[in-house]
């Protein structure tokens, strides 16, 4: 690898930890993941949560294993089996898949609404209020989640 090239990957990989706010390792599982996205109409779902709409889209619509869906968002494979038997008793039908694209590795840091209103924030340039809109979720709950430390 040549320097310039080795300069230009430091600077890719600061700029994915200080603007996207990812850790090392999330980088790194960004890097070694197929480029799944979801689409963002699926938060709109309001009996749902985020991690049950995620793991309801990814099973049902992108036809993903549930331990596959495990190691791609970090998490235990009993917590997103419980996650999916939860969001399919609430919601049978299939989510829709409308709305900004969301990519898959935002979901690897721990938590599940800040990523997301993060990545909306800083990759699209979205008011907390148009954010709001986006998901379904009211603006002082995505202002407050956006805010934690």
């Amino acid at each position: 690898m040549q320097e310039e090239d080795r300069q230009e990957l430091k600077k890719l990989l600061s700029e994915l930890r200080t603007v996207h706010r990812l850790s090392p390792k999330a980088v790194l599982r960004f890097l070694s993941t197929d480029k799944v996205m979801l689409p963002s109409g699926i938060y709109r779902q309001r009996e749902l949560a985020i991690m049950e709409a995620t793991v309801k889209y990814l099973h049902e619509n992108k036809g993903m294993g549930l331990s596959q869906i495990a190691k791609a968002l970090g998490r235990d494979a009993r917590s997103v089996w419980s996650a999916y038997h939860r969001a399919k008793s609430k919601v049978p039908a299939k989510l829709e898949q409308e709305g900004i694209l969301i990519p898959l590795y935002v979901f690897q840091e721990q938590g599940t609404l800040k990523p997301i209103v993060s990545y909306l924030r800083h990759a699209h340039g979205l008011k907390f209020r148009e954010i709001g809109e986006v998901l379904g979720r009211d603006t002082a709950l995505v202002c407050a989640v956006y805010n934690r430390k």
